[in-house]
């Protein structure tokens, strides 16, 4: 049985227009964009209110904010894995990082992991000494710890990242080759 294709998209748009409630793809990019608004503006007041709690030195009352920030950072992550056309993995800053499965391109990796840990310990050390601790070995080993760990986590992430990227660089070149065959 042949199906006249006028006929069939008539039929399929003229249902989907009947029923109400099912957006468009500009409907859904609108929705999108005044979402990823809405969590900005609820992030830059979460920080906002860390800074001034840090400030009045009533760090306490900053942890509530500092969690909610959290929450959405892991939920944008978390978010981010389930895409399924990964783009160029970058650094925090929007730097790109190189892909490349040679020993030189995972040395620039490593080196924008330990920048960027650097950066967060530093902060971190920062923070601790603002808010009133004295600057000394215990507070020099913290900020060790924290350098590693915060070094381990951004390789992790970077490697992930990047193995993605190639996996899907891959399946594209695949395909690009059967369609040349």
């Amino acid at each position: 049985m042949k199906t006249d294709k006028t006929k069939l998209e008539k039929y399929v748009s003229d249902n989907l227009m009947s029923k109400p409630g099912l957006p468009d793809e500009r409907q859904l990019k609108q929705t999108s964009n005044a979402f990823m608004t809405g969590l900005a503006f609820a992030m830059l007041f979460d920080i906002a209110m860390m800074i001034f709690y840090f400030v009045k030195h009533e760090t306490e009352k900053a942890y509530p904010y500092l969690a909610q920030l959290l929450v959405i950072c892991g939920g944008f992550c978390i978010a981010s894995m389930g895409n399924k056309d990964p783009g160029l993995p970058m650094t925090l800053w929007g730097r790109s990082i190189p892909v490349e499965k040679t020993g030189s391109a995972f040395a620039k990796r490593l080196l924008h992991c330990i920048i960027e840990a650097a950066a967060f310990s530093a902060a971190l050390m920062a923070f601790n000494i603002y808010d009133g601790g004295k600057f000394g070995s215990s507070m020099i080993i913290e900020t060790l710890l924290s350098f590693l760990i915060f070094t381990g986590i951004e390789v992790l992430i970077c490697e992930f990242r990047v193995k993605r990227y190639r996996k899907a660089q891959e399946k594209l070149d695949q395909e690009e080759n059967d369609l040349e065959d």
